[in-house]
């Protein structure tokens, strides 16, 4: 679903029917009618604000429409991990309604709170890195017992959601691209033993998914991706998008100096376990590799792509060749 005036304007109506459906109520409206937000590459995300409502539903929404290929059930298993996250007073937006009901907006979406702020950078500018480092060892030092019991009860416990999954999806990939396997040999072969204390892992940690105000990170964004697992592999994910993605996107972006003074002040917080980080590096690019090989617009791009492949080699020594 592209999203055009036209289509905007059915997708206003459709989602006040389903409010009002959820509501029981008719007299449900807009006082500012859906706009789009920009960012969300795998989403659809707008603002909108509505009236005759109960105060909890009057402040400005979000409404995120997920695009096709995520799990059937995404939005709900997306929409426990934020509720479970706000009551551990984390700043992450309130989901009040999830719905995987496609009749509505033709993909299941969720409807959340507005948090004010702008980009990390845009506030923080030098320091953006040093708050970044900061806020994920936060993350890593939130027990996630209760996340973990939450996810379980609604039955979003087991493999899929967890490091095993990961590698599920990476031996299924191999059957389609053979190109893959050797990689994925490298990672179960050298796989670190267990975590002993895990961590809520946000999976795609990085400053365009904070925003801020005066001075306070407000929101941490975009869940998609989160696991309970090993902090490092969590830690590993940012470093990947620091040393070969970003850089490639912004012309004046310093990796380098992103990825030291990020990691400096990870540890002033919170003790890192460097045995692993090559690894989970490596396992990270195996999973952008395979979003490569599915077509994802990201890790195709050329420079990206090639970025990939030196780093798979610079730490396993395996040459990994793409068949046209």
């Amino acid at each position: 679903m592209e999203i055009s005036e036209k289509n905007l304007n059915q997708v206003s109506d459709n989602l006040l029917s389903f409010l009002r459906d959820e509501l029981g109520d008719t007299k449900v409206d807009y006082e500012v009618r859906p706009s789009r937000i920009q960012g969300g590459n795998e989403t659809y995300v707008f603002h909108f604000k509505l009236k005759n409502v109960h105060p909890s539903l009057s402040e400005p929404l979000v409404l995120r429409i997920f695009r096709k290929g995520f799990r059937p059930k995404h939005a709900i298993m997306e929409s426990v991990v934020h509720n479970s996250l706000v009551d551990q007073g984390l700043p992450v937006p309130y989901v009040h309604y999830s719905c995987i009901d496609q009749k509505y907006l033709g993909e299941q979406f969720m409807i959340m709170d507005f948090l004010p702020g702008a980009m990390l950078h845009l506030v923080f500018g030098p320091d953006t890195y040093m708050v970044l480092g900061k806020m994920h060892a936060a993350l890593h030092n939130v027990k996630p017992d209760q996340l973990n019991k939450n996810m379980i009860t609604e039955g979003f416990g087991g493999r899929q959601y967890s490091i095993e999954g990961k590698f599920d999806l990476l031996l299924k990939a191999i059957e389609r691209f053979p190109w893959l396997k050797e990689i994925v040999v490298w990672l179960i072969e050298n796989r670190p033993s267990e975590c002993e204390n895990p961590s809520i892992c946000h999976g795609d940690f990085h400053e365009g998914n904070l925003l801020a105000k005066d001075g306070k990170v407000t929101a941490i964004l975009d869940w998609s991706q989160c696991r309970i697992g090993d902090p490092v592999m969590d830690v590993a994910a940012t470093l990947v998008l620091q040393k070969a993605a970003f850089k490639h996107i912004v012309p004046s972006y310093d990796s380098n100096r992103a990825s030291q003074i990020y990691l400096q002040s990870y540890r002033q917080e919170k003790e890192l376990n460097d045995q692993y980080l090559e690894y989970f590096q490596l396992f990270r690019y195996a999973n952008a590799l395979m979003a490569a090989a599915y077509g994802s617009w990201f890790w195709t791009q050329p420079p990206i792509l090639n970025e990939l492949i030196n780093n798979v080699y610079d730490i396993s020594k395996i040459h990994v060749i793409i068949p046209e």
